[in-house]
């Protein structure tokens, strides 16, 4: 990843107690992380009591472009809400290979299945970019998971998550890179829902590593299948901003041609013989 890796515990600790602090309640820092909360998905419409609560309770947590605010396996002692910057949730193989497994943006919590229950971190949260961190500690969790609604929210939120690791895996377990590409754009087109006229276009991650990263393929294969889309007129780019030409297109590279007509061979059930669809697992003849 092209930002600056913490590469050890103590490298970490050191950010850390250089930037956490309890004094986030001056008037100025109170009143912008109360409205961005008031406008995030997860703690709008909730009683300003909760919010209060939260506020009063959190410390500032300010990291540098690169720094750690939890490695893999840490107790789960806190949870975060970001309020400023980006967190990257990450994997590292033993060769040190990363793998990107989700986005933080403002506003969302960081590990939110620890409101849930304690548990060892499932994953490595870095900052790219300055970036700035509410930690709420364990002990005063309770009030926050009285509410109904949050708890909702908050279990309705993993439940995404489930489903976002279930096709991370069938994507890459199963498909090649064009698959995996197409489906990460048209996932970030419903997501940043960011459609002019006829052409659709998304804002591509800060640099290619963290895309690569994102897709768990090399920067140069990933550069490569991009600019066999430019060629192809399927995608124009400038900068990290990139154009879709043709949806359509994009669609049945990502759905492996869903709308073609699907493949059949005789099947001898308990009904008798029918028709059934050919599937990548069954042998298939002609």
């Amino acid at each position: 990843m092209d930002f600056p890796a913490v590469a050890t515990l103590e490298a970490a600790d050191i950010v850390a107690a250089a930037h956490v602090g309890n004094d986030l309640q001056t008037p100025a820092a109170h009143a912008g992380h109360r409205t961005l909360l008031e406008r995030s998905v997860l703690f709008h419409d909730l009683p300003a009591a909760l919010l209060d609560h939260l506020l009063a309770h959190a410390s500032e947590c300010d990291l540098v472009p690169g720094s750690v605010l939890f490695f893999k396996h840490d107790p789960s002692s806190f949870v975060g809400v970001v309020v400023r910057g980006r967190l990257y949730k990450v994997l590292y193989g033993a060769d040190g290979q990363e793998l990107i497994v989700g986005t933080i943006e403002p506003g969302g919590l960081v590990d939110e299945a620890a409101l849930l229950e304690p548990h060892g971190r499932s994953f490595t949260a870095i900052a790219f970019g300055a970036s700035t961190v509410l930690k709420l500690s364990r002990r005063h969790f309770a009030p926050l998971m009285e509410s109904p609604l949050l708890r909702q929210r908050i279990e309705a939120l993993l439940r995404v998550r489930l489903r976002q690791a279930l096709d991370s895996l069938e994507s890459m377990c199963l498909h090649r890179l064009e698959v995996r590409l197409a489906r990460y754009v048209l996932r970030q087109l419903e997501v940043q829902e960011w459609q002019r006229g006829g052409n659709c276009a998304i804002v591509l991650p800060p640099n290619q590593s963290i895309l690569a990263a994102m897709l768990n393929v090399s920067r140069s294969k990933l550069n490569a299948q991009l600019q066999q889309w430019k060629r192809n007129g399927l995608v124009s780019r400038r900068r990290n901003l990139l154009r879709i030409h043709d949806l359509d297109a994009l669609c049945a590279k990502a759905y492996l041609h869903a709308n073609a007509p699907l493949r059949t061979l005789a099947w001898h059930g308990e009904d008798g013989l029918r028709p059934v669809p050919c599937l990548p697992l069954l042998p298939c003849s002609g």
